[in-house]
Parts: C-alpha cells; structure tokens; sequence
C-alpha cells in the first residue's frame, strides 16, 4: 500500500500538546493576577478530606486569664479555647481550545510560522480568558453576578446596566469582555422559597461599552428585564423545581473583607440597600460572622472616615489611610499585621503624588534635564515606620483600598491550573459526535478561604480625581 503522507491533524495536534507542555502558559495565565501569587506564597499545604472538601480549623474562642495575682493566692485556672472545623467544598474553573480538521488543512498552504501562529493564538485566548475569569473570581462576591439589568433594547440586542459600586462591589461593566458567555436570570428570591426565571442561558457579548454601561449580545431567548442579573455561566445550582440551591463560584476577597452590615442575602435594586455586595456578610463559611468577633472585617466608608455620605466619594488625606492601618496594627485584636495594600491601578497613581507630596519630595538634576512622567508608589511607610508593600489589583474598583495580613488566607487547590491529560494528551478528539473537531481543556479545582477576617479593613469612597 503507497505511503499517504502525513496527517496534518496529527501534527498540528502534537504541535499543541507539544506547546502545552510548556511551563509558560500557567505562568501567563497567573502571571497578571497578583492575588493569587501571593497568596499561594504565604498558604500552607491544604488539607483536605477523604470526600475532597477542603478542611479548615478556626478558633473561635480564647483564653484570656492574665491579670493579678495576690500572693500565696492560686494561679488562676487556665480558660478553654475552642475551635470549629469547616468543611468547604472546591469549586472548578474550565475553559477549552478546539480546532477543526478543516483548519488543520488550510495551513498546509502556509509556510510553518503560520502554523506555529494558529497554536500560539488557540492557546493564548484560553489563557486571557482563564486569567480574567480567575481574577475576577479571587475579588468577587462568589455569586457569579456580573451586573444588574436596567434595560433592554430588542431592536439593537443592547442591555443597559445601573449596578455600581455600593450595591456589589463593582461598576456596571468592569467585569464584561468582548466574546465572554453570560446567564441572566430574574432571581425571585435567594431562599429557596420561589424559582428563578431563566432569561437566556450561555448567550455571546459581541461588544462591551464601559462608559455607557451596555453590552450587545448575539441573541435573547426571553427579553432581559429591569432588576434581572448577568451572571456567569453556570454560576448557579438549582433544585429540581428551579429554586435557588447554591452557588458554584469561589468567595472572593470581597467576602473575606466584610463587617457583617450588608445585608448579604439580598438581590434588590440598590434602593433597599446600599451595600448588598457580599451574599456571605451575614454567613461565612457555614459560620454566622456576627456571633465571632475575628470574623469581622473593618470596613470604612465615606461616612466613617471622612463624616460624609456612604458611597458619596470624599477628598481622602494619608492620615484617613494611615487611621485604617492602624486600627489593624496597633489597635486590632487579631494579632495581625497588615503585609499588603492592594488597589487598582488608578488608586495607585493617585497615591503616589499624594504621597510625593507629603514627603515635599524634591530632585536635583546636574545636567538640566527632566524626564517626565508619573510618580512611582511600590510601599507604604506607616507611622511606625513599617513599610508595606502595595500590589496593584485591576479588579478592584477605583477608590478602593484593600489591606490585610496574608496569612490568615488559605488557597486551597485540589486540582492546581494546568491542562487536562485524560484521553490521552493534552489534545484530544472532541467528545460526542463533534466528527472531526479537536480540543484542550484547561482546569483548576479550589476554594478561598480564610483563618479569621479582623486582620483586614477595606477603606471606599476615595475622590481619586481630588
């Protein structure tokens, strides 16, 4: 039998094995969400049960005997310290590549760059869109909310959103992309007692408009109405009836970083409530955070620090940020120290002259030269003279300063990102009846969680145009 020469399939497909293996594509995927690399640097080995679930031990209750003692008189007897076990179930994170038999011939014309391009592409998408998706999973609220509807135009397929960020953390369309998937779902209640109402499911964003806070969708099942909600897909588990059953999503630091005002369980139109932006303040890990004093975050808005109007946005000084610090490092009872600001970027570069400034920072030239450019801001000096290092965070929304000691975050990873290896290689023929179509799947297994929540303050309603 004559020699048919060489699958271009087979090649292109051990191309991609070949490029998967390598180390840099997690690196890119984590690379840019530095939450994530912190932490995994400062968590210990998790700990996990025979069922999967990740384990984690929390003190809830101290001994604290010291005081006088009269001479000849009994030392006092030791107090009891209690501890509760959680148990917290992971939570997984999919994206996936494909290629056809028909793209693999089409660059048998091309010469082998062209090639080498289609894998490189394939590849990066999934990793931009993993990177997006886990940094919005490590700030959010573990919801899978991503905004909230206000409108809908059929003519147009346009949404119109109002969310903002004292309803739930986030700004209309700061988490939309260009060509994500999203579920929009009128949610009846959050209690189970009344069924959601599905509006469209996995349906395509064709365009994002930050500024105007709309996106176009590729098609509508049902028409969005005012007060329904964007979700990721999937991010929602039901009951057989449609009733809410629980979420899918990791907690984010937005729920570790929370004082137990919000209302928590409350899906509203912002007017009821002006800060319902974590569905874990009233409960946190099964635990009611209220009845634990270590598992309340400090949380500072306009009205706390700056005698303003909460969510109205206030001129800030660095003695409003430094009262922050110190209500952690000297005055908290947590035992902590904070060893991270994060902000975003636009909060950062508002810091840095702010800080410049204070200092009444100047700078000799020798040759009459200036080199223009913004102010650099990497730490914080605080009045001890402690420095902290600031992490700039793009997920954060402006004016918004997070800090907190690193250690009380545990970052559990059942399965740690990488490429799924089950049927065969990292490539694979698609499963089902998808003749002729190949694909590689990207996955993780985790959950975030926390030791105690009082090592933290979030600081809001900074005027960054001030």
């Amino acid at each position: 039998m004559s020699w048919s020469g060489d699958k271009v399939s087979d090649f292109l497909t051990s191309l991609m094995n070949e490029r998967l293996a390598k180390k840099d594509v997690i690196v890119k995927t984590v690379g840019a969400n530095p939450m994530y690399n912190r932490i995994s640097k400062f968590s210990e080995k998790a700990d996990f049960t025979d069922d999967g679930k990740a384990k984690l031990v929390m003190e809830v209750m101290y001994n604290r005997n010291a005081g006088p003692r009269p001479e000849a008189v009994d030392v006092m007897q030791p107090g009891k310290d209690e501890y509760t076990t959680v148990y917290l179930d992971m939570k997984q994170y999919m994206s996936s590549i494909g290629f056809t038999q028909e793209e693999a011939e089409d660059i048998v014309t091309a010469d082998n760059a062209a090639v080498a391009n289609l894998v490189n592409r394939k590849i990066n998408n999934a990793v931009k869109d993993m990177k997006h998706k886990l940094n919005y999973a490590y700030s959010a609220d573990g919801t899978g909310r991503l905004a909230r509807v206000s409108a809908y135009d059929a003519g147009t397929r346009t949404v119109t959103v109002d969310n903002e960020q004292p309803d739930f953390g986030w700004s209309k369309c700061q988490f939309l992309r260009d060509g994500m998937y999203v579920d929009i779902y009128t949610v009846a209640d959050i209690t189970g007692a009344a069924a959601w109402t599905l509006k469209c499911s996995r349906v395509q964003i064709t365009s994002v408009n930050r500024a105007a806070g709309t996106f176009v969708v590729s098609g509508i099942t049902e028409a969005p109405a005012d007060g329904d909600f964007v979700f990721l897909p999937g991010s929602v588990l039901f009951t057989a009836d449609g009733k809410w059953a629980g979420w899918t999503n990791t907690p984010g630091l937005l729920t570790i970083v929370d004082d137990g005002s919000c209302a928590g369980h409350e899906f509203g139109d912002g007017s009821s409530n002006a800060y319902n932006g974590n569905w874990y303040g009233a409960t946190w890990q099964h635990v009611t955070r209220a009845n634990y004093s270590q598992l309340l975050a400090k949380v500072y808005r306009a009205g706390d620090w700056a005698g303003g109007a909460d969510g109205t946005a206030a001129t800030c000084t660095l003695e409003d940020i430094n009262a922050c610090i110190r209500s952690v490092d000297e005055e908290g009872e947590g035992g902590g120290m904070i060893s991270a600001l994060y902000m975003n970027p636009a909060t950062r570069d508002w810091f840095a002259p702010i800080a410049a400034a204070a200092q009444n920072l100047t700078v000799t030239t020798t040759e009459n030269k200036v080199t223009g450019g913004i102010t650099q801001i990497d730490s914080y000096k605080t009045a001890t003279g402690r420095l902290i290092p600031i992490i700039s965070m793009v997920t954060l929304p402006n004016g918004v300063i997070m800090g907190g000691d690193e250690g009380d975050i545990k970052l559990y990873e059942k399965v740690p990102l990488g490429w799924f290896k089950g049927m065969g290689g990292m490539t694979f023929p698609s499963p089902g009846q998808r003749n002729l179509t190949f694909e590689g799947w990207q996955r993780t297994r985790l959950v975030l969680a926390a030791e105690r929540c009082d090592n933290w303050f979030r600081m809001e309603d900074i005027d960054i145009s001030a």
